[in-house]
């Protein structure tokens, strides 16, 4: 019913209001209008990670039973025994530490033997060039021939640098510290430690024990986020 009276007064008003927009009113000043306030930004999350015993790259020791908290994407702070924030999430890695060219050699046989020959005698003079940096207090960064060897066995190179004179802590602190220090980047990464980058990868046992303990990795965090975590 209603219905029925709106539609014919609205189709007799427009001529109506044809005839007024001939001469339209001035525009009516602008209203100012108040700024809409600025979104409250979400807080970070903060995690907390929890594992037997962490290689912080700050000593040659591992730190018992430790925790690292970390809030968006820095450590809030790292060390034996933390208490967890009640609004932290809480992960449990268990019986793990928390860390921050030979290829070409070792498959010689299979390369003609005048090739074969030459990967030998390099492989050789490496190991001899290496030994002699060590000796001289050589900075040692880790790093990788990765495309000459397959991706992903990197962490190799960690028991190769113990086999060549260093012992298992230099080795961990050449991919941490070390590292960051000679790109320049010692103040944003290379150690677990307050307001560092939460770069964080972690395997089992004691890579200290066992260098190639390094090569199970199993949880990877960077900059605060998870991307790896695999049953082990």
């Amino acid at each position: 019913m209603k219905r029925g009276f709106l539609v014919p007064a609205l189709i007799g008003a427009l001529p109506i209001l044809g005839l007024a927009l001939q001469n339209p009113p001035p525009p009516a000043p602008p209203v100012a209008q108040a700024p809409s306030p600025a979104p409250t930004p979400a807080a970070p999350r903060i995690v907390a990670l929890k594992a037997a015993r962490m290689f912080d790259g700050l000593s040659d020791r591992t730190v018992a039973n430790a925790v690292v908290i970390i809030e968006g994407t820095r450590i809030r702070d790292a060390g034996p025994g933390l208490a967890i924030p009640p609004e932290a999430t809480a992960l449990d890695l268990g019986d793990a530490t928390l860390l921050a060219g030979e290829w070409t050699g070792g498959k010689a046989q299979k390369f003609p033997p005048e090739i074969a020959a030459k990967a030998r005698a390099a492989l050789a003079a490496r190991s001899d060039m290496f030994r002699r940096a060590l000796k001289s207090g050589v900075k040692i960064a880790f790093g990788t021939d990765a495309g000459v060897s397959p991706h992903g066995i990197s962490a190799r190179e960690f028991s190769l640098l113990v086999e060549l004179g260093m012992t298992p802590a230099a080795a961990l602190r050449t991919a941490g510290p070390a590292a960051a220090d000679l790109l320049g980047l010692g103040k944003l990464i290379g150690t677990l430690e307050k307001g560092k980058e939460a770069d964080i990868v972690a395997v089992p046992g004691d890579p200290l024990k066992d260098i190639k303990a390094t090569e199970k990795v199993f949880f990877v965090m960077k900059g605060g986020r998870i991307v790896r975590y695999s049953a082990r």
